[in-house]
């Protein structure tokens, strides 16, 4: 549902209807109008608050809890919701005060993807019931775990009495009630969803919102055939309302029901001569989550020969031919659909750069690197390390330096922070001789900076000055001796360049013993094992190590540990990636991400699956 909503934005505020069959203005269900004309469903739902008028008195907190209330209700004006929920969470349990419960379901409903949030909205929800039990949100919210537990005639009463309330907005009350039925309803029962959800359309048929309940209700209980007929009627008698098929597709989705969503689709699809771009997009978005591209690329193919200056479909054609591996061809669709205007605040341009820049055309990076920074500012952090990375991949040092000069001049950095900022970004490179150059020019002014003595020692041992890295490396610790890094550092430098075993697995142990999850301080502690000798223990180690990382580094120590073991099988198992290869993986991944950037600003729907 949740995804639907950040389709939709914001939810009806809807005019005062009467009880007769009224005519509606066809206009108003058009999705950009929907949108325009609907308020948010929180502020919607606002109108329903009545603690007061029921006599509901506020909640005494203590000193520390008002505290954190106030801090709640800052991220909660801000929509700082995950910042917020816990707070309302704790303060309803503690004084069940209906108005901070409501404050805490409104956060949950935002947010809770996991069980343990998804959780704590039900149980709030609960609580709101209990301890609010005649407000008219507490009916509505009742509804329902009421239609759950198969109590239709409680559900029914307390809708009547919520609609009765207040009947000039009956249409907003039934928008906001299919809100509350598709979060993580109980699909224990579908017969008792289906039975409400025929009342509903039944009782409210002048309101076209019973018929978008309907909707949702059926998406849930997976009723192809009710489902299919709720479209028809809406299609009779509204024939620009997209949004219960936008509805109807999110539900499906996040239910992996894909067989019933691309029938939903087809059926939808297959009414319209020239469907609407937001339809398209869910169309294909589908295609894709259903592994269908070829069918997705001859859809968009075919859609293109009708309208040939679709920005929107040739956003599309790229994504698809992404999936289907045509990088260059990708490319070219992104061009087009930046001639069309498709520039998606930036995100075109960025898609654009990550695609040349996997193809290791990095001038043409660079440059859409740059211009997607300028447009975003959500992009400018990444788009600028991309554009540094590119210049360093063409070896252009000079360019990437006064580039990172540039940046670093703009955020305001010191001129100590921007050069570990440079000697990092050069590190995680791999281009340590320039790093190393960097850090050895400045280490005499900066010999007592923590960051500093590190990243000397780090840089010296990659340097091969290994005598220089340990005794820089043994200045570390005693700057930082809680610090699980520099001992693990120093360790492996010791195991690797020396024959100091002894002192090496003391080193090891001391990391270990400060952070023992840590997979590269357990590769460390395995190869120390194996120096010395005892092949047992080392094995022990390193597989936990490979386990969580298959490091090629790691898939190496352990390769050596079973042949020592003559466990000749076990060696042969193991996937010892090149650094080329590494590599490759990285840039793809990078790629990916920057896909996924373009996929959910199109679709609006997480297809990352």
């Amino acid at each position: 549902m949740r995804n639907i909503l950040m389709i939709l934005g914001t939810l009806l505020f809807l005019a005062s209807c009467a009880s007769d069959h009224l005519q509606y203005s066809q206009d108003q269900f058009t999705t950009l109008n929907y949108q325009k004309n609907i308020a948010n469903s929180i502020d919607y739902a606002d109108n329903f608050i009545d603690f007061d008028d029921a006599n509901i008195p506020k909640a005494n907190l203590e000193p520390g809890d008002l505290s954190a209330l106030i801090q709640a209700d800052v991220a909660f004006n801000q929509g700082d919701y995950v910042k917020a929920a816990p707070v309302y969470y704790y303060l309803s349990e503690k004084y069940r005060d209906p108005r901070l419960i409501y404050k805490g379901i409104i956060c949950y409903e935002h947010f809770s993807v996991a069980p343990h949030d998804t959780a704590r909205l039900n149980q709030l929800i609960n609580l709101l019931v209990k301890t609010a039990p005649d407000s008219k949100l507490a009916l509505l919210f009742s509804i329902r775990p009421n239609v759950e537990n198969g109590n239709l005639d409680a559900a029914k009463d307390s809708l009547k009495m919520v609609i009765k309330s207040n009947p000039n907005k009956a249409r907003a009350i039934l928008l906001f009630l299919t809100t509350i039925i598709t979060n993580d309803y109980d699909r224990k029962d579908s017969q008792n969803l289906e039975k409400f959800a025929e009342f509903v359309a039944d009782k409210y048929s002048d309101y076209p919102e019973s018929l978008l309940f309907s909707v949702a209700s059926y998406s849930i209980t997976t009723n192809s055939t009710a489902l299919l007929g709720s479209l028809d009627k809406i299609n009779a008698y509204y024939p620009s309302w997209e949004v219960p098929v936008y509805w109807s597709a999110g539900i499906l989705m996040k239910d992996e029901h894909l067989s019933l969503l691309m029938d939903m689709l087809n059926h939808e699809i297959g009414r319209y001569k020239n469907p609407s771009a937001t339809l398209q997009n869910l169309y294909i978005a589908a295609l894709i989550r259903t592994g269908s591209l070829s069918q997705a690329n001859n859809y968009i193919e075919s859609s293109l020969k009708q309208t040939p200056n679709s920005g929107s479909l040739m956003v599309n054609s790229a994504i698809v031919n992404y999936k289907l591996g045509n990088i260059n061809t990708a490319i070219t669709s992104l061009l087009k659909a930046r001639q069309n205007n498709a520039m998606l605040d930036g995100v075109t341009d960025f898609s654009l750069a990550s695609l040349y820049d996997y193809s290791h055309k990095y001038e043409s990076a660079i440059q859409f690197y740059k211009l997607s920074a300028t447009q975003s500012p959500i992009l400018t952090p990444s788009a600028d390390l991309a554009t540094f990375r590119a210049y360093v991949n063409l070896g252009q040092y000079q360019k990437a330096d006064q580039f990172l000069d540039g940046i670093s001049k703009a955020l305001r950095l010191t001129d100590k922070d921007a050069l570990i900022t440079k000697i990092t970004l050069y590190t995680s490179l791999g281009k340590y001789d320039i790093a190393y150059k960097l850090t050895e020019s400045k280490i005499k002014i900066y010999s007592n900076d923590k960051v500093m003595v590190y990243l000397y020692a780090s840089l010296s041992g990659f340097t091969n000055r290994s005598a220089q890295s340990i005794q820089w490396y043994k200045k570390y610790i005693k700057m930082s001796p809680d610090d699980a890094t520099g001992y693990n550092d120093l360790a492996f430098v010791m195991t690797e360049n020396t024959t100091h075993y002894q002192e090496a697995s003391i080193y090891a142990q001391k990391a270990y013993l400060l952070s023992p999850k840590d997979p590269a301080i357990q590769d460390t502690v395995g190869w120390v094992y194996y120096k010395l000798g005892d092949y047992a223990k080392a094995q022990g180690y390193l597989e936990s190590a490979y386990q969580q990382t298959h490091d090629s580094d790691t898939a190496m120590h352990l390769k050596q540990v079973y042949l020592a073991q003559k466990m000749t099988d076990k060696a042969n198992k193991v996937v010892v990636l090149t650094k080329e290869v590494e590599k490759q993986q990285n840039e793809k991944l990078m790629l990916n991400q920057a896909m996924l950037i373009l996929m959910y600003y199109q679709y609006g729907l997480d297809l990352n699956k």
